[in-house]
């Protein structure tokens, strides 16, 4: 079944993803850090990982985590993992993160490729 010669009635960009909270433009939002690890490819991540892993969690708080410092431990290890990511579409990377405990847990992440940006989402296999 082919549906090239379809009509589209709706499309849902990066940029109304962006605009709707459901993507945080990392690159944007902190560019010097993504420049400092020399990444040139659009970075994004899920609503649920900025929450939740960049932004600063009541635990995060106390445990003294800054926005920047969590963005750019996520980021480090993203760039790790881009080249297996440009290679296979997607890869897998671990990093430690306080979330909800005073004690940092062992986080699992995607990092997907689409040809053009890279995006880190949370590895649904845990849940």
């Amino acid at each position: 079944m082919s549906n090239q010669n379809a009509k589209v009635i709706f499309e849902y960009t990066i940029e109304n993803a962006v605009e709707d909270g459901c993507l945080f433009n990392l690159s944007r939002e902190f560019k010097n850090e993504v420049c400092e690890l020399g990444i040139s490819v659009p970075v994004y991540c899920s609503k649920y990982v900025y929450e939740n892993y960049i932004n600063l969690t009541e635990c995060a708080k106390k445990m003294l985590n800054d926005i920047k410092g969590r963005a750019w431990d996520i980021l480090f290890m993203a760039g790790f993992m881009m080249n297996k990511a440009v290679k296979n579409g997607y890869s897998h990377f671990v990093f430690y993160c306080v979330v909800d405990e005073m004690k940092a847990k062992e986080i699992t992440a995607v990092l997907k490729f689409d040809g053009y940006n890279f995006f880190i989402l949370k590895d649904l296999s845990e849940d």
